[in-house]
């Protein structure tokens, strides 16, 4: 099954209506899979194998979801070209329109900016991440 984020994001606000709550985008983050490391080559290696086991053994076989038709040793190939994972050194996850030179200051995976603290629900009706709405 596919679902796009605009199909997410309506998912969300529909069942917070149904549940008198309102969503909210700014709330709202994206999660992805990322494993970096000094070179592409290196990163790959590094998850080749655990990568791939992840992938059809807890997401295919335990969660039902498809699973790439690809050998499993190009699991984590497939998952990068289709924009699903980041796998390579740190610039590769630096944001868009980032330098080379602000990204080795401030890699984005280990900066403490990287992950804001999420906010905390409120008490006025309003559904955010991590809440029980």
């Amino acid at each position: 099954r596919r679902t796009s984020l605009m199909e997410l994001w309506d998912i969300a606000e529909e069942t917070a209506a149904e549940h008198g709550k309102t969503m909210h985008r700014e709330d709202w983050g994206i999660v992805m899979g990322m494993h970096l490391a000094d070179t592409k080559k290196q990163a790959f290696e590094d998850i080749r194998e655990g990568s791939a086991r992840v992938v059809t053994e807890y997401f295919g076989r335990t969660l039902g979801n498809p699973v790439p038709d690809v050998p499993r040793n190009q699991i984590v190939d497939f998952m990068v070209d289709h924009n699903q994972w980041i796998v390579g050194p740190p610039r590769f996850a630096a944001p868009t329109g980032c330098s080379p030179t602000s990204a080795r200051a401030r890699p984005a995976a280990r900066s403490s900016t990287a992950f804001p603290p999420r906010p905390r629900p409120s008490m006025s009706g309003s559904a955010t991440p991590g809440s029980d709405a």
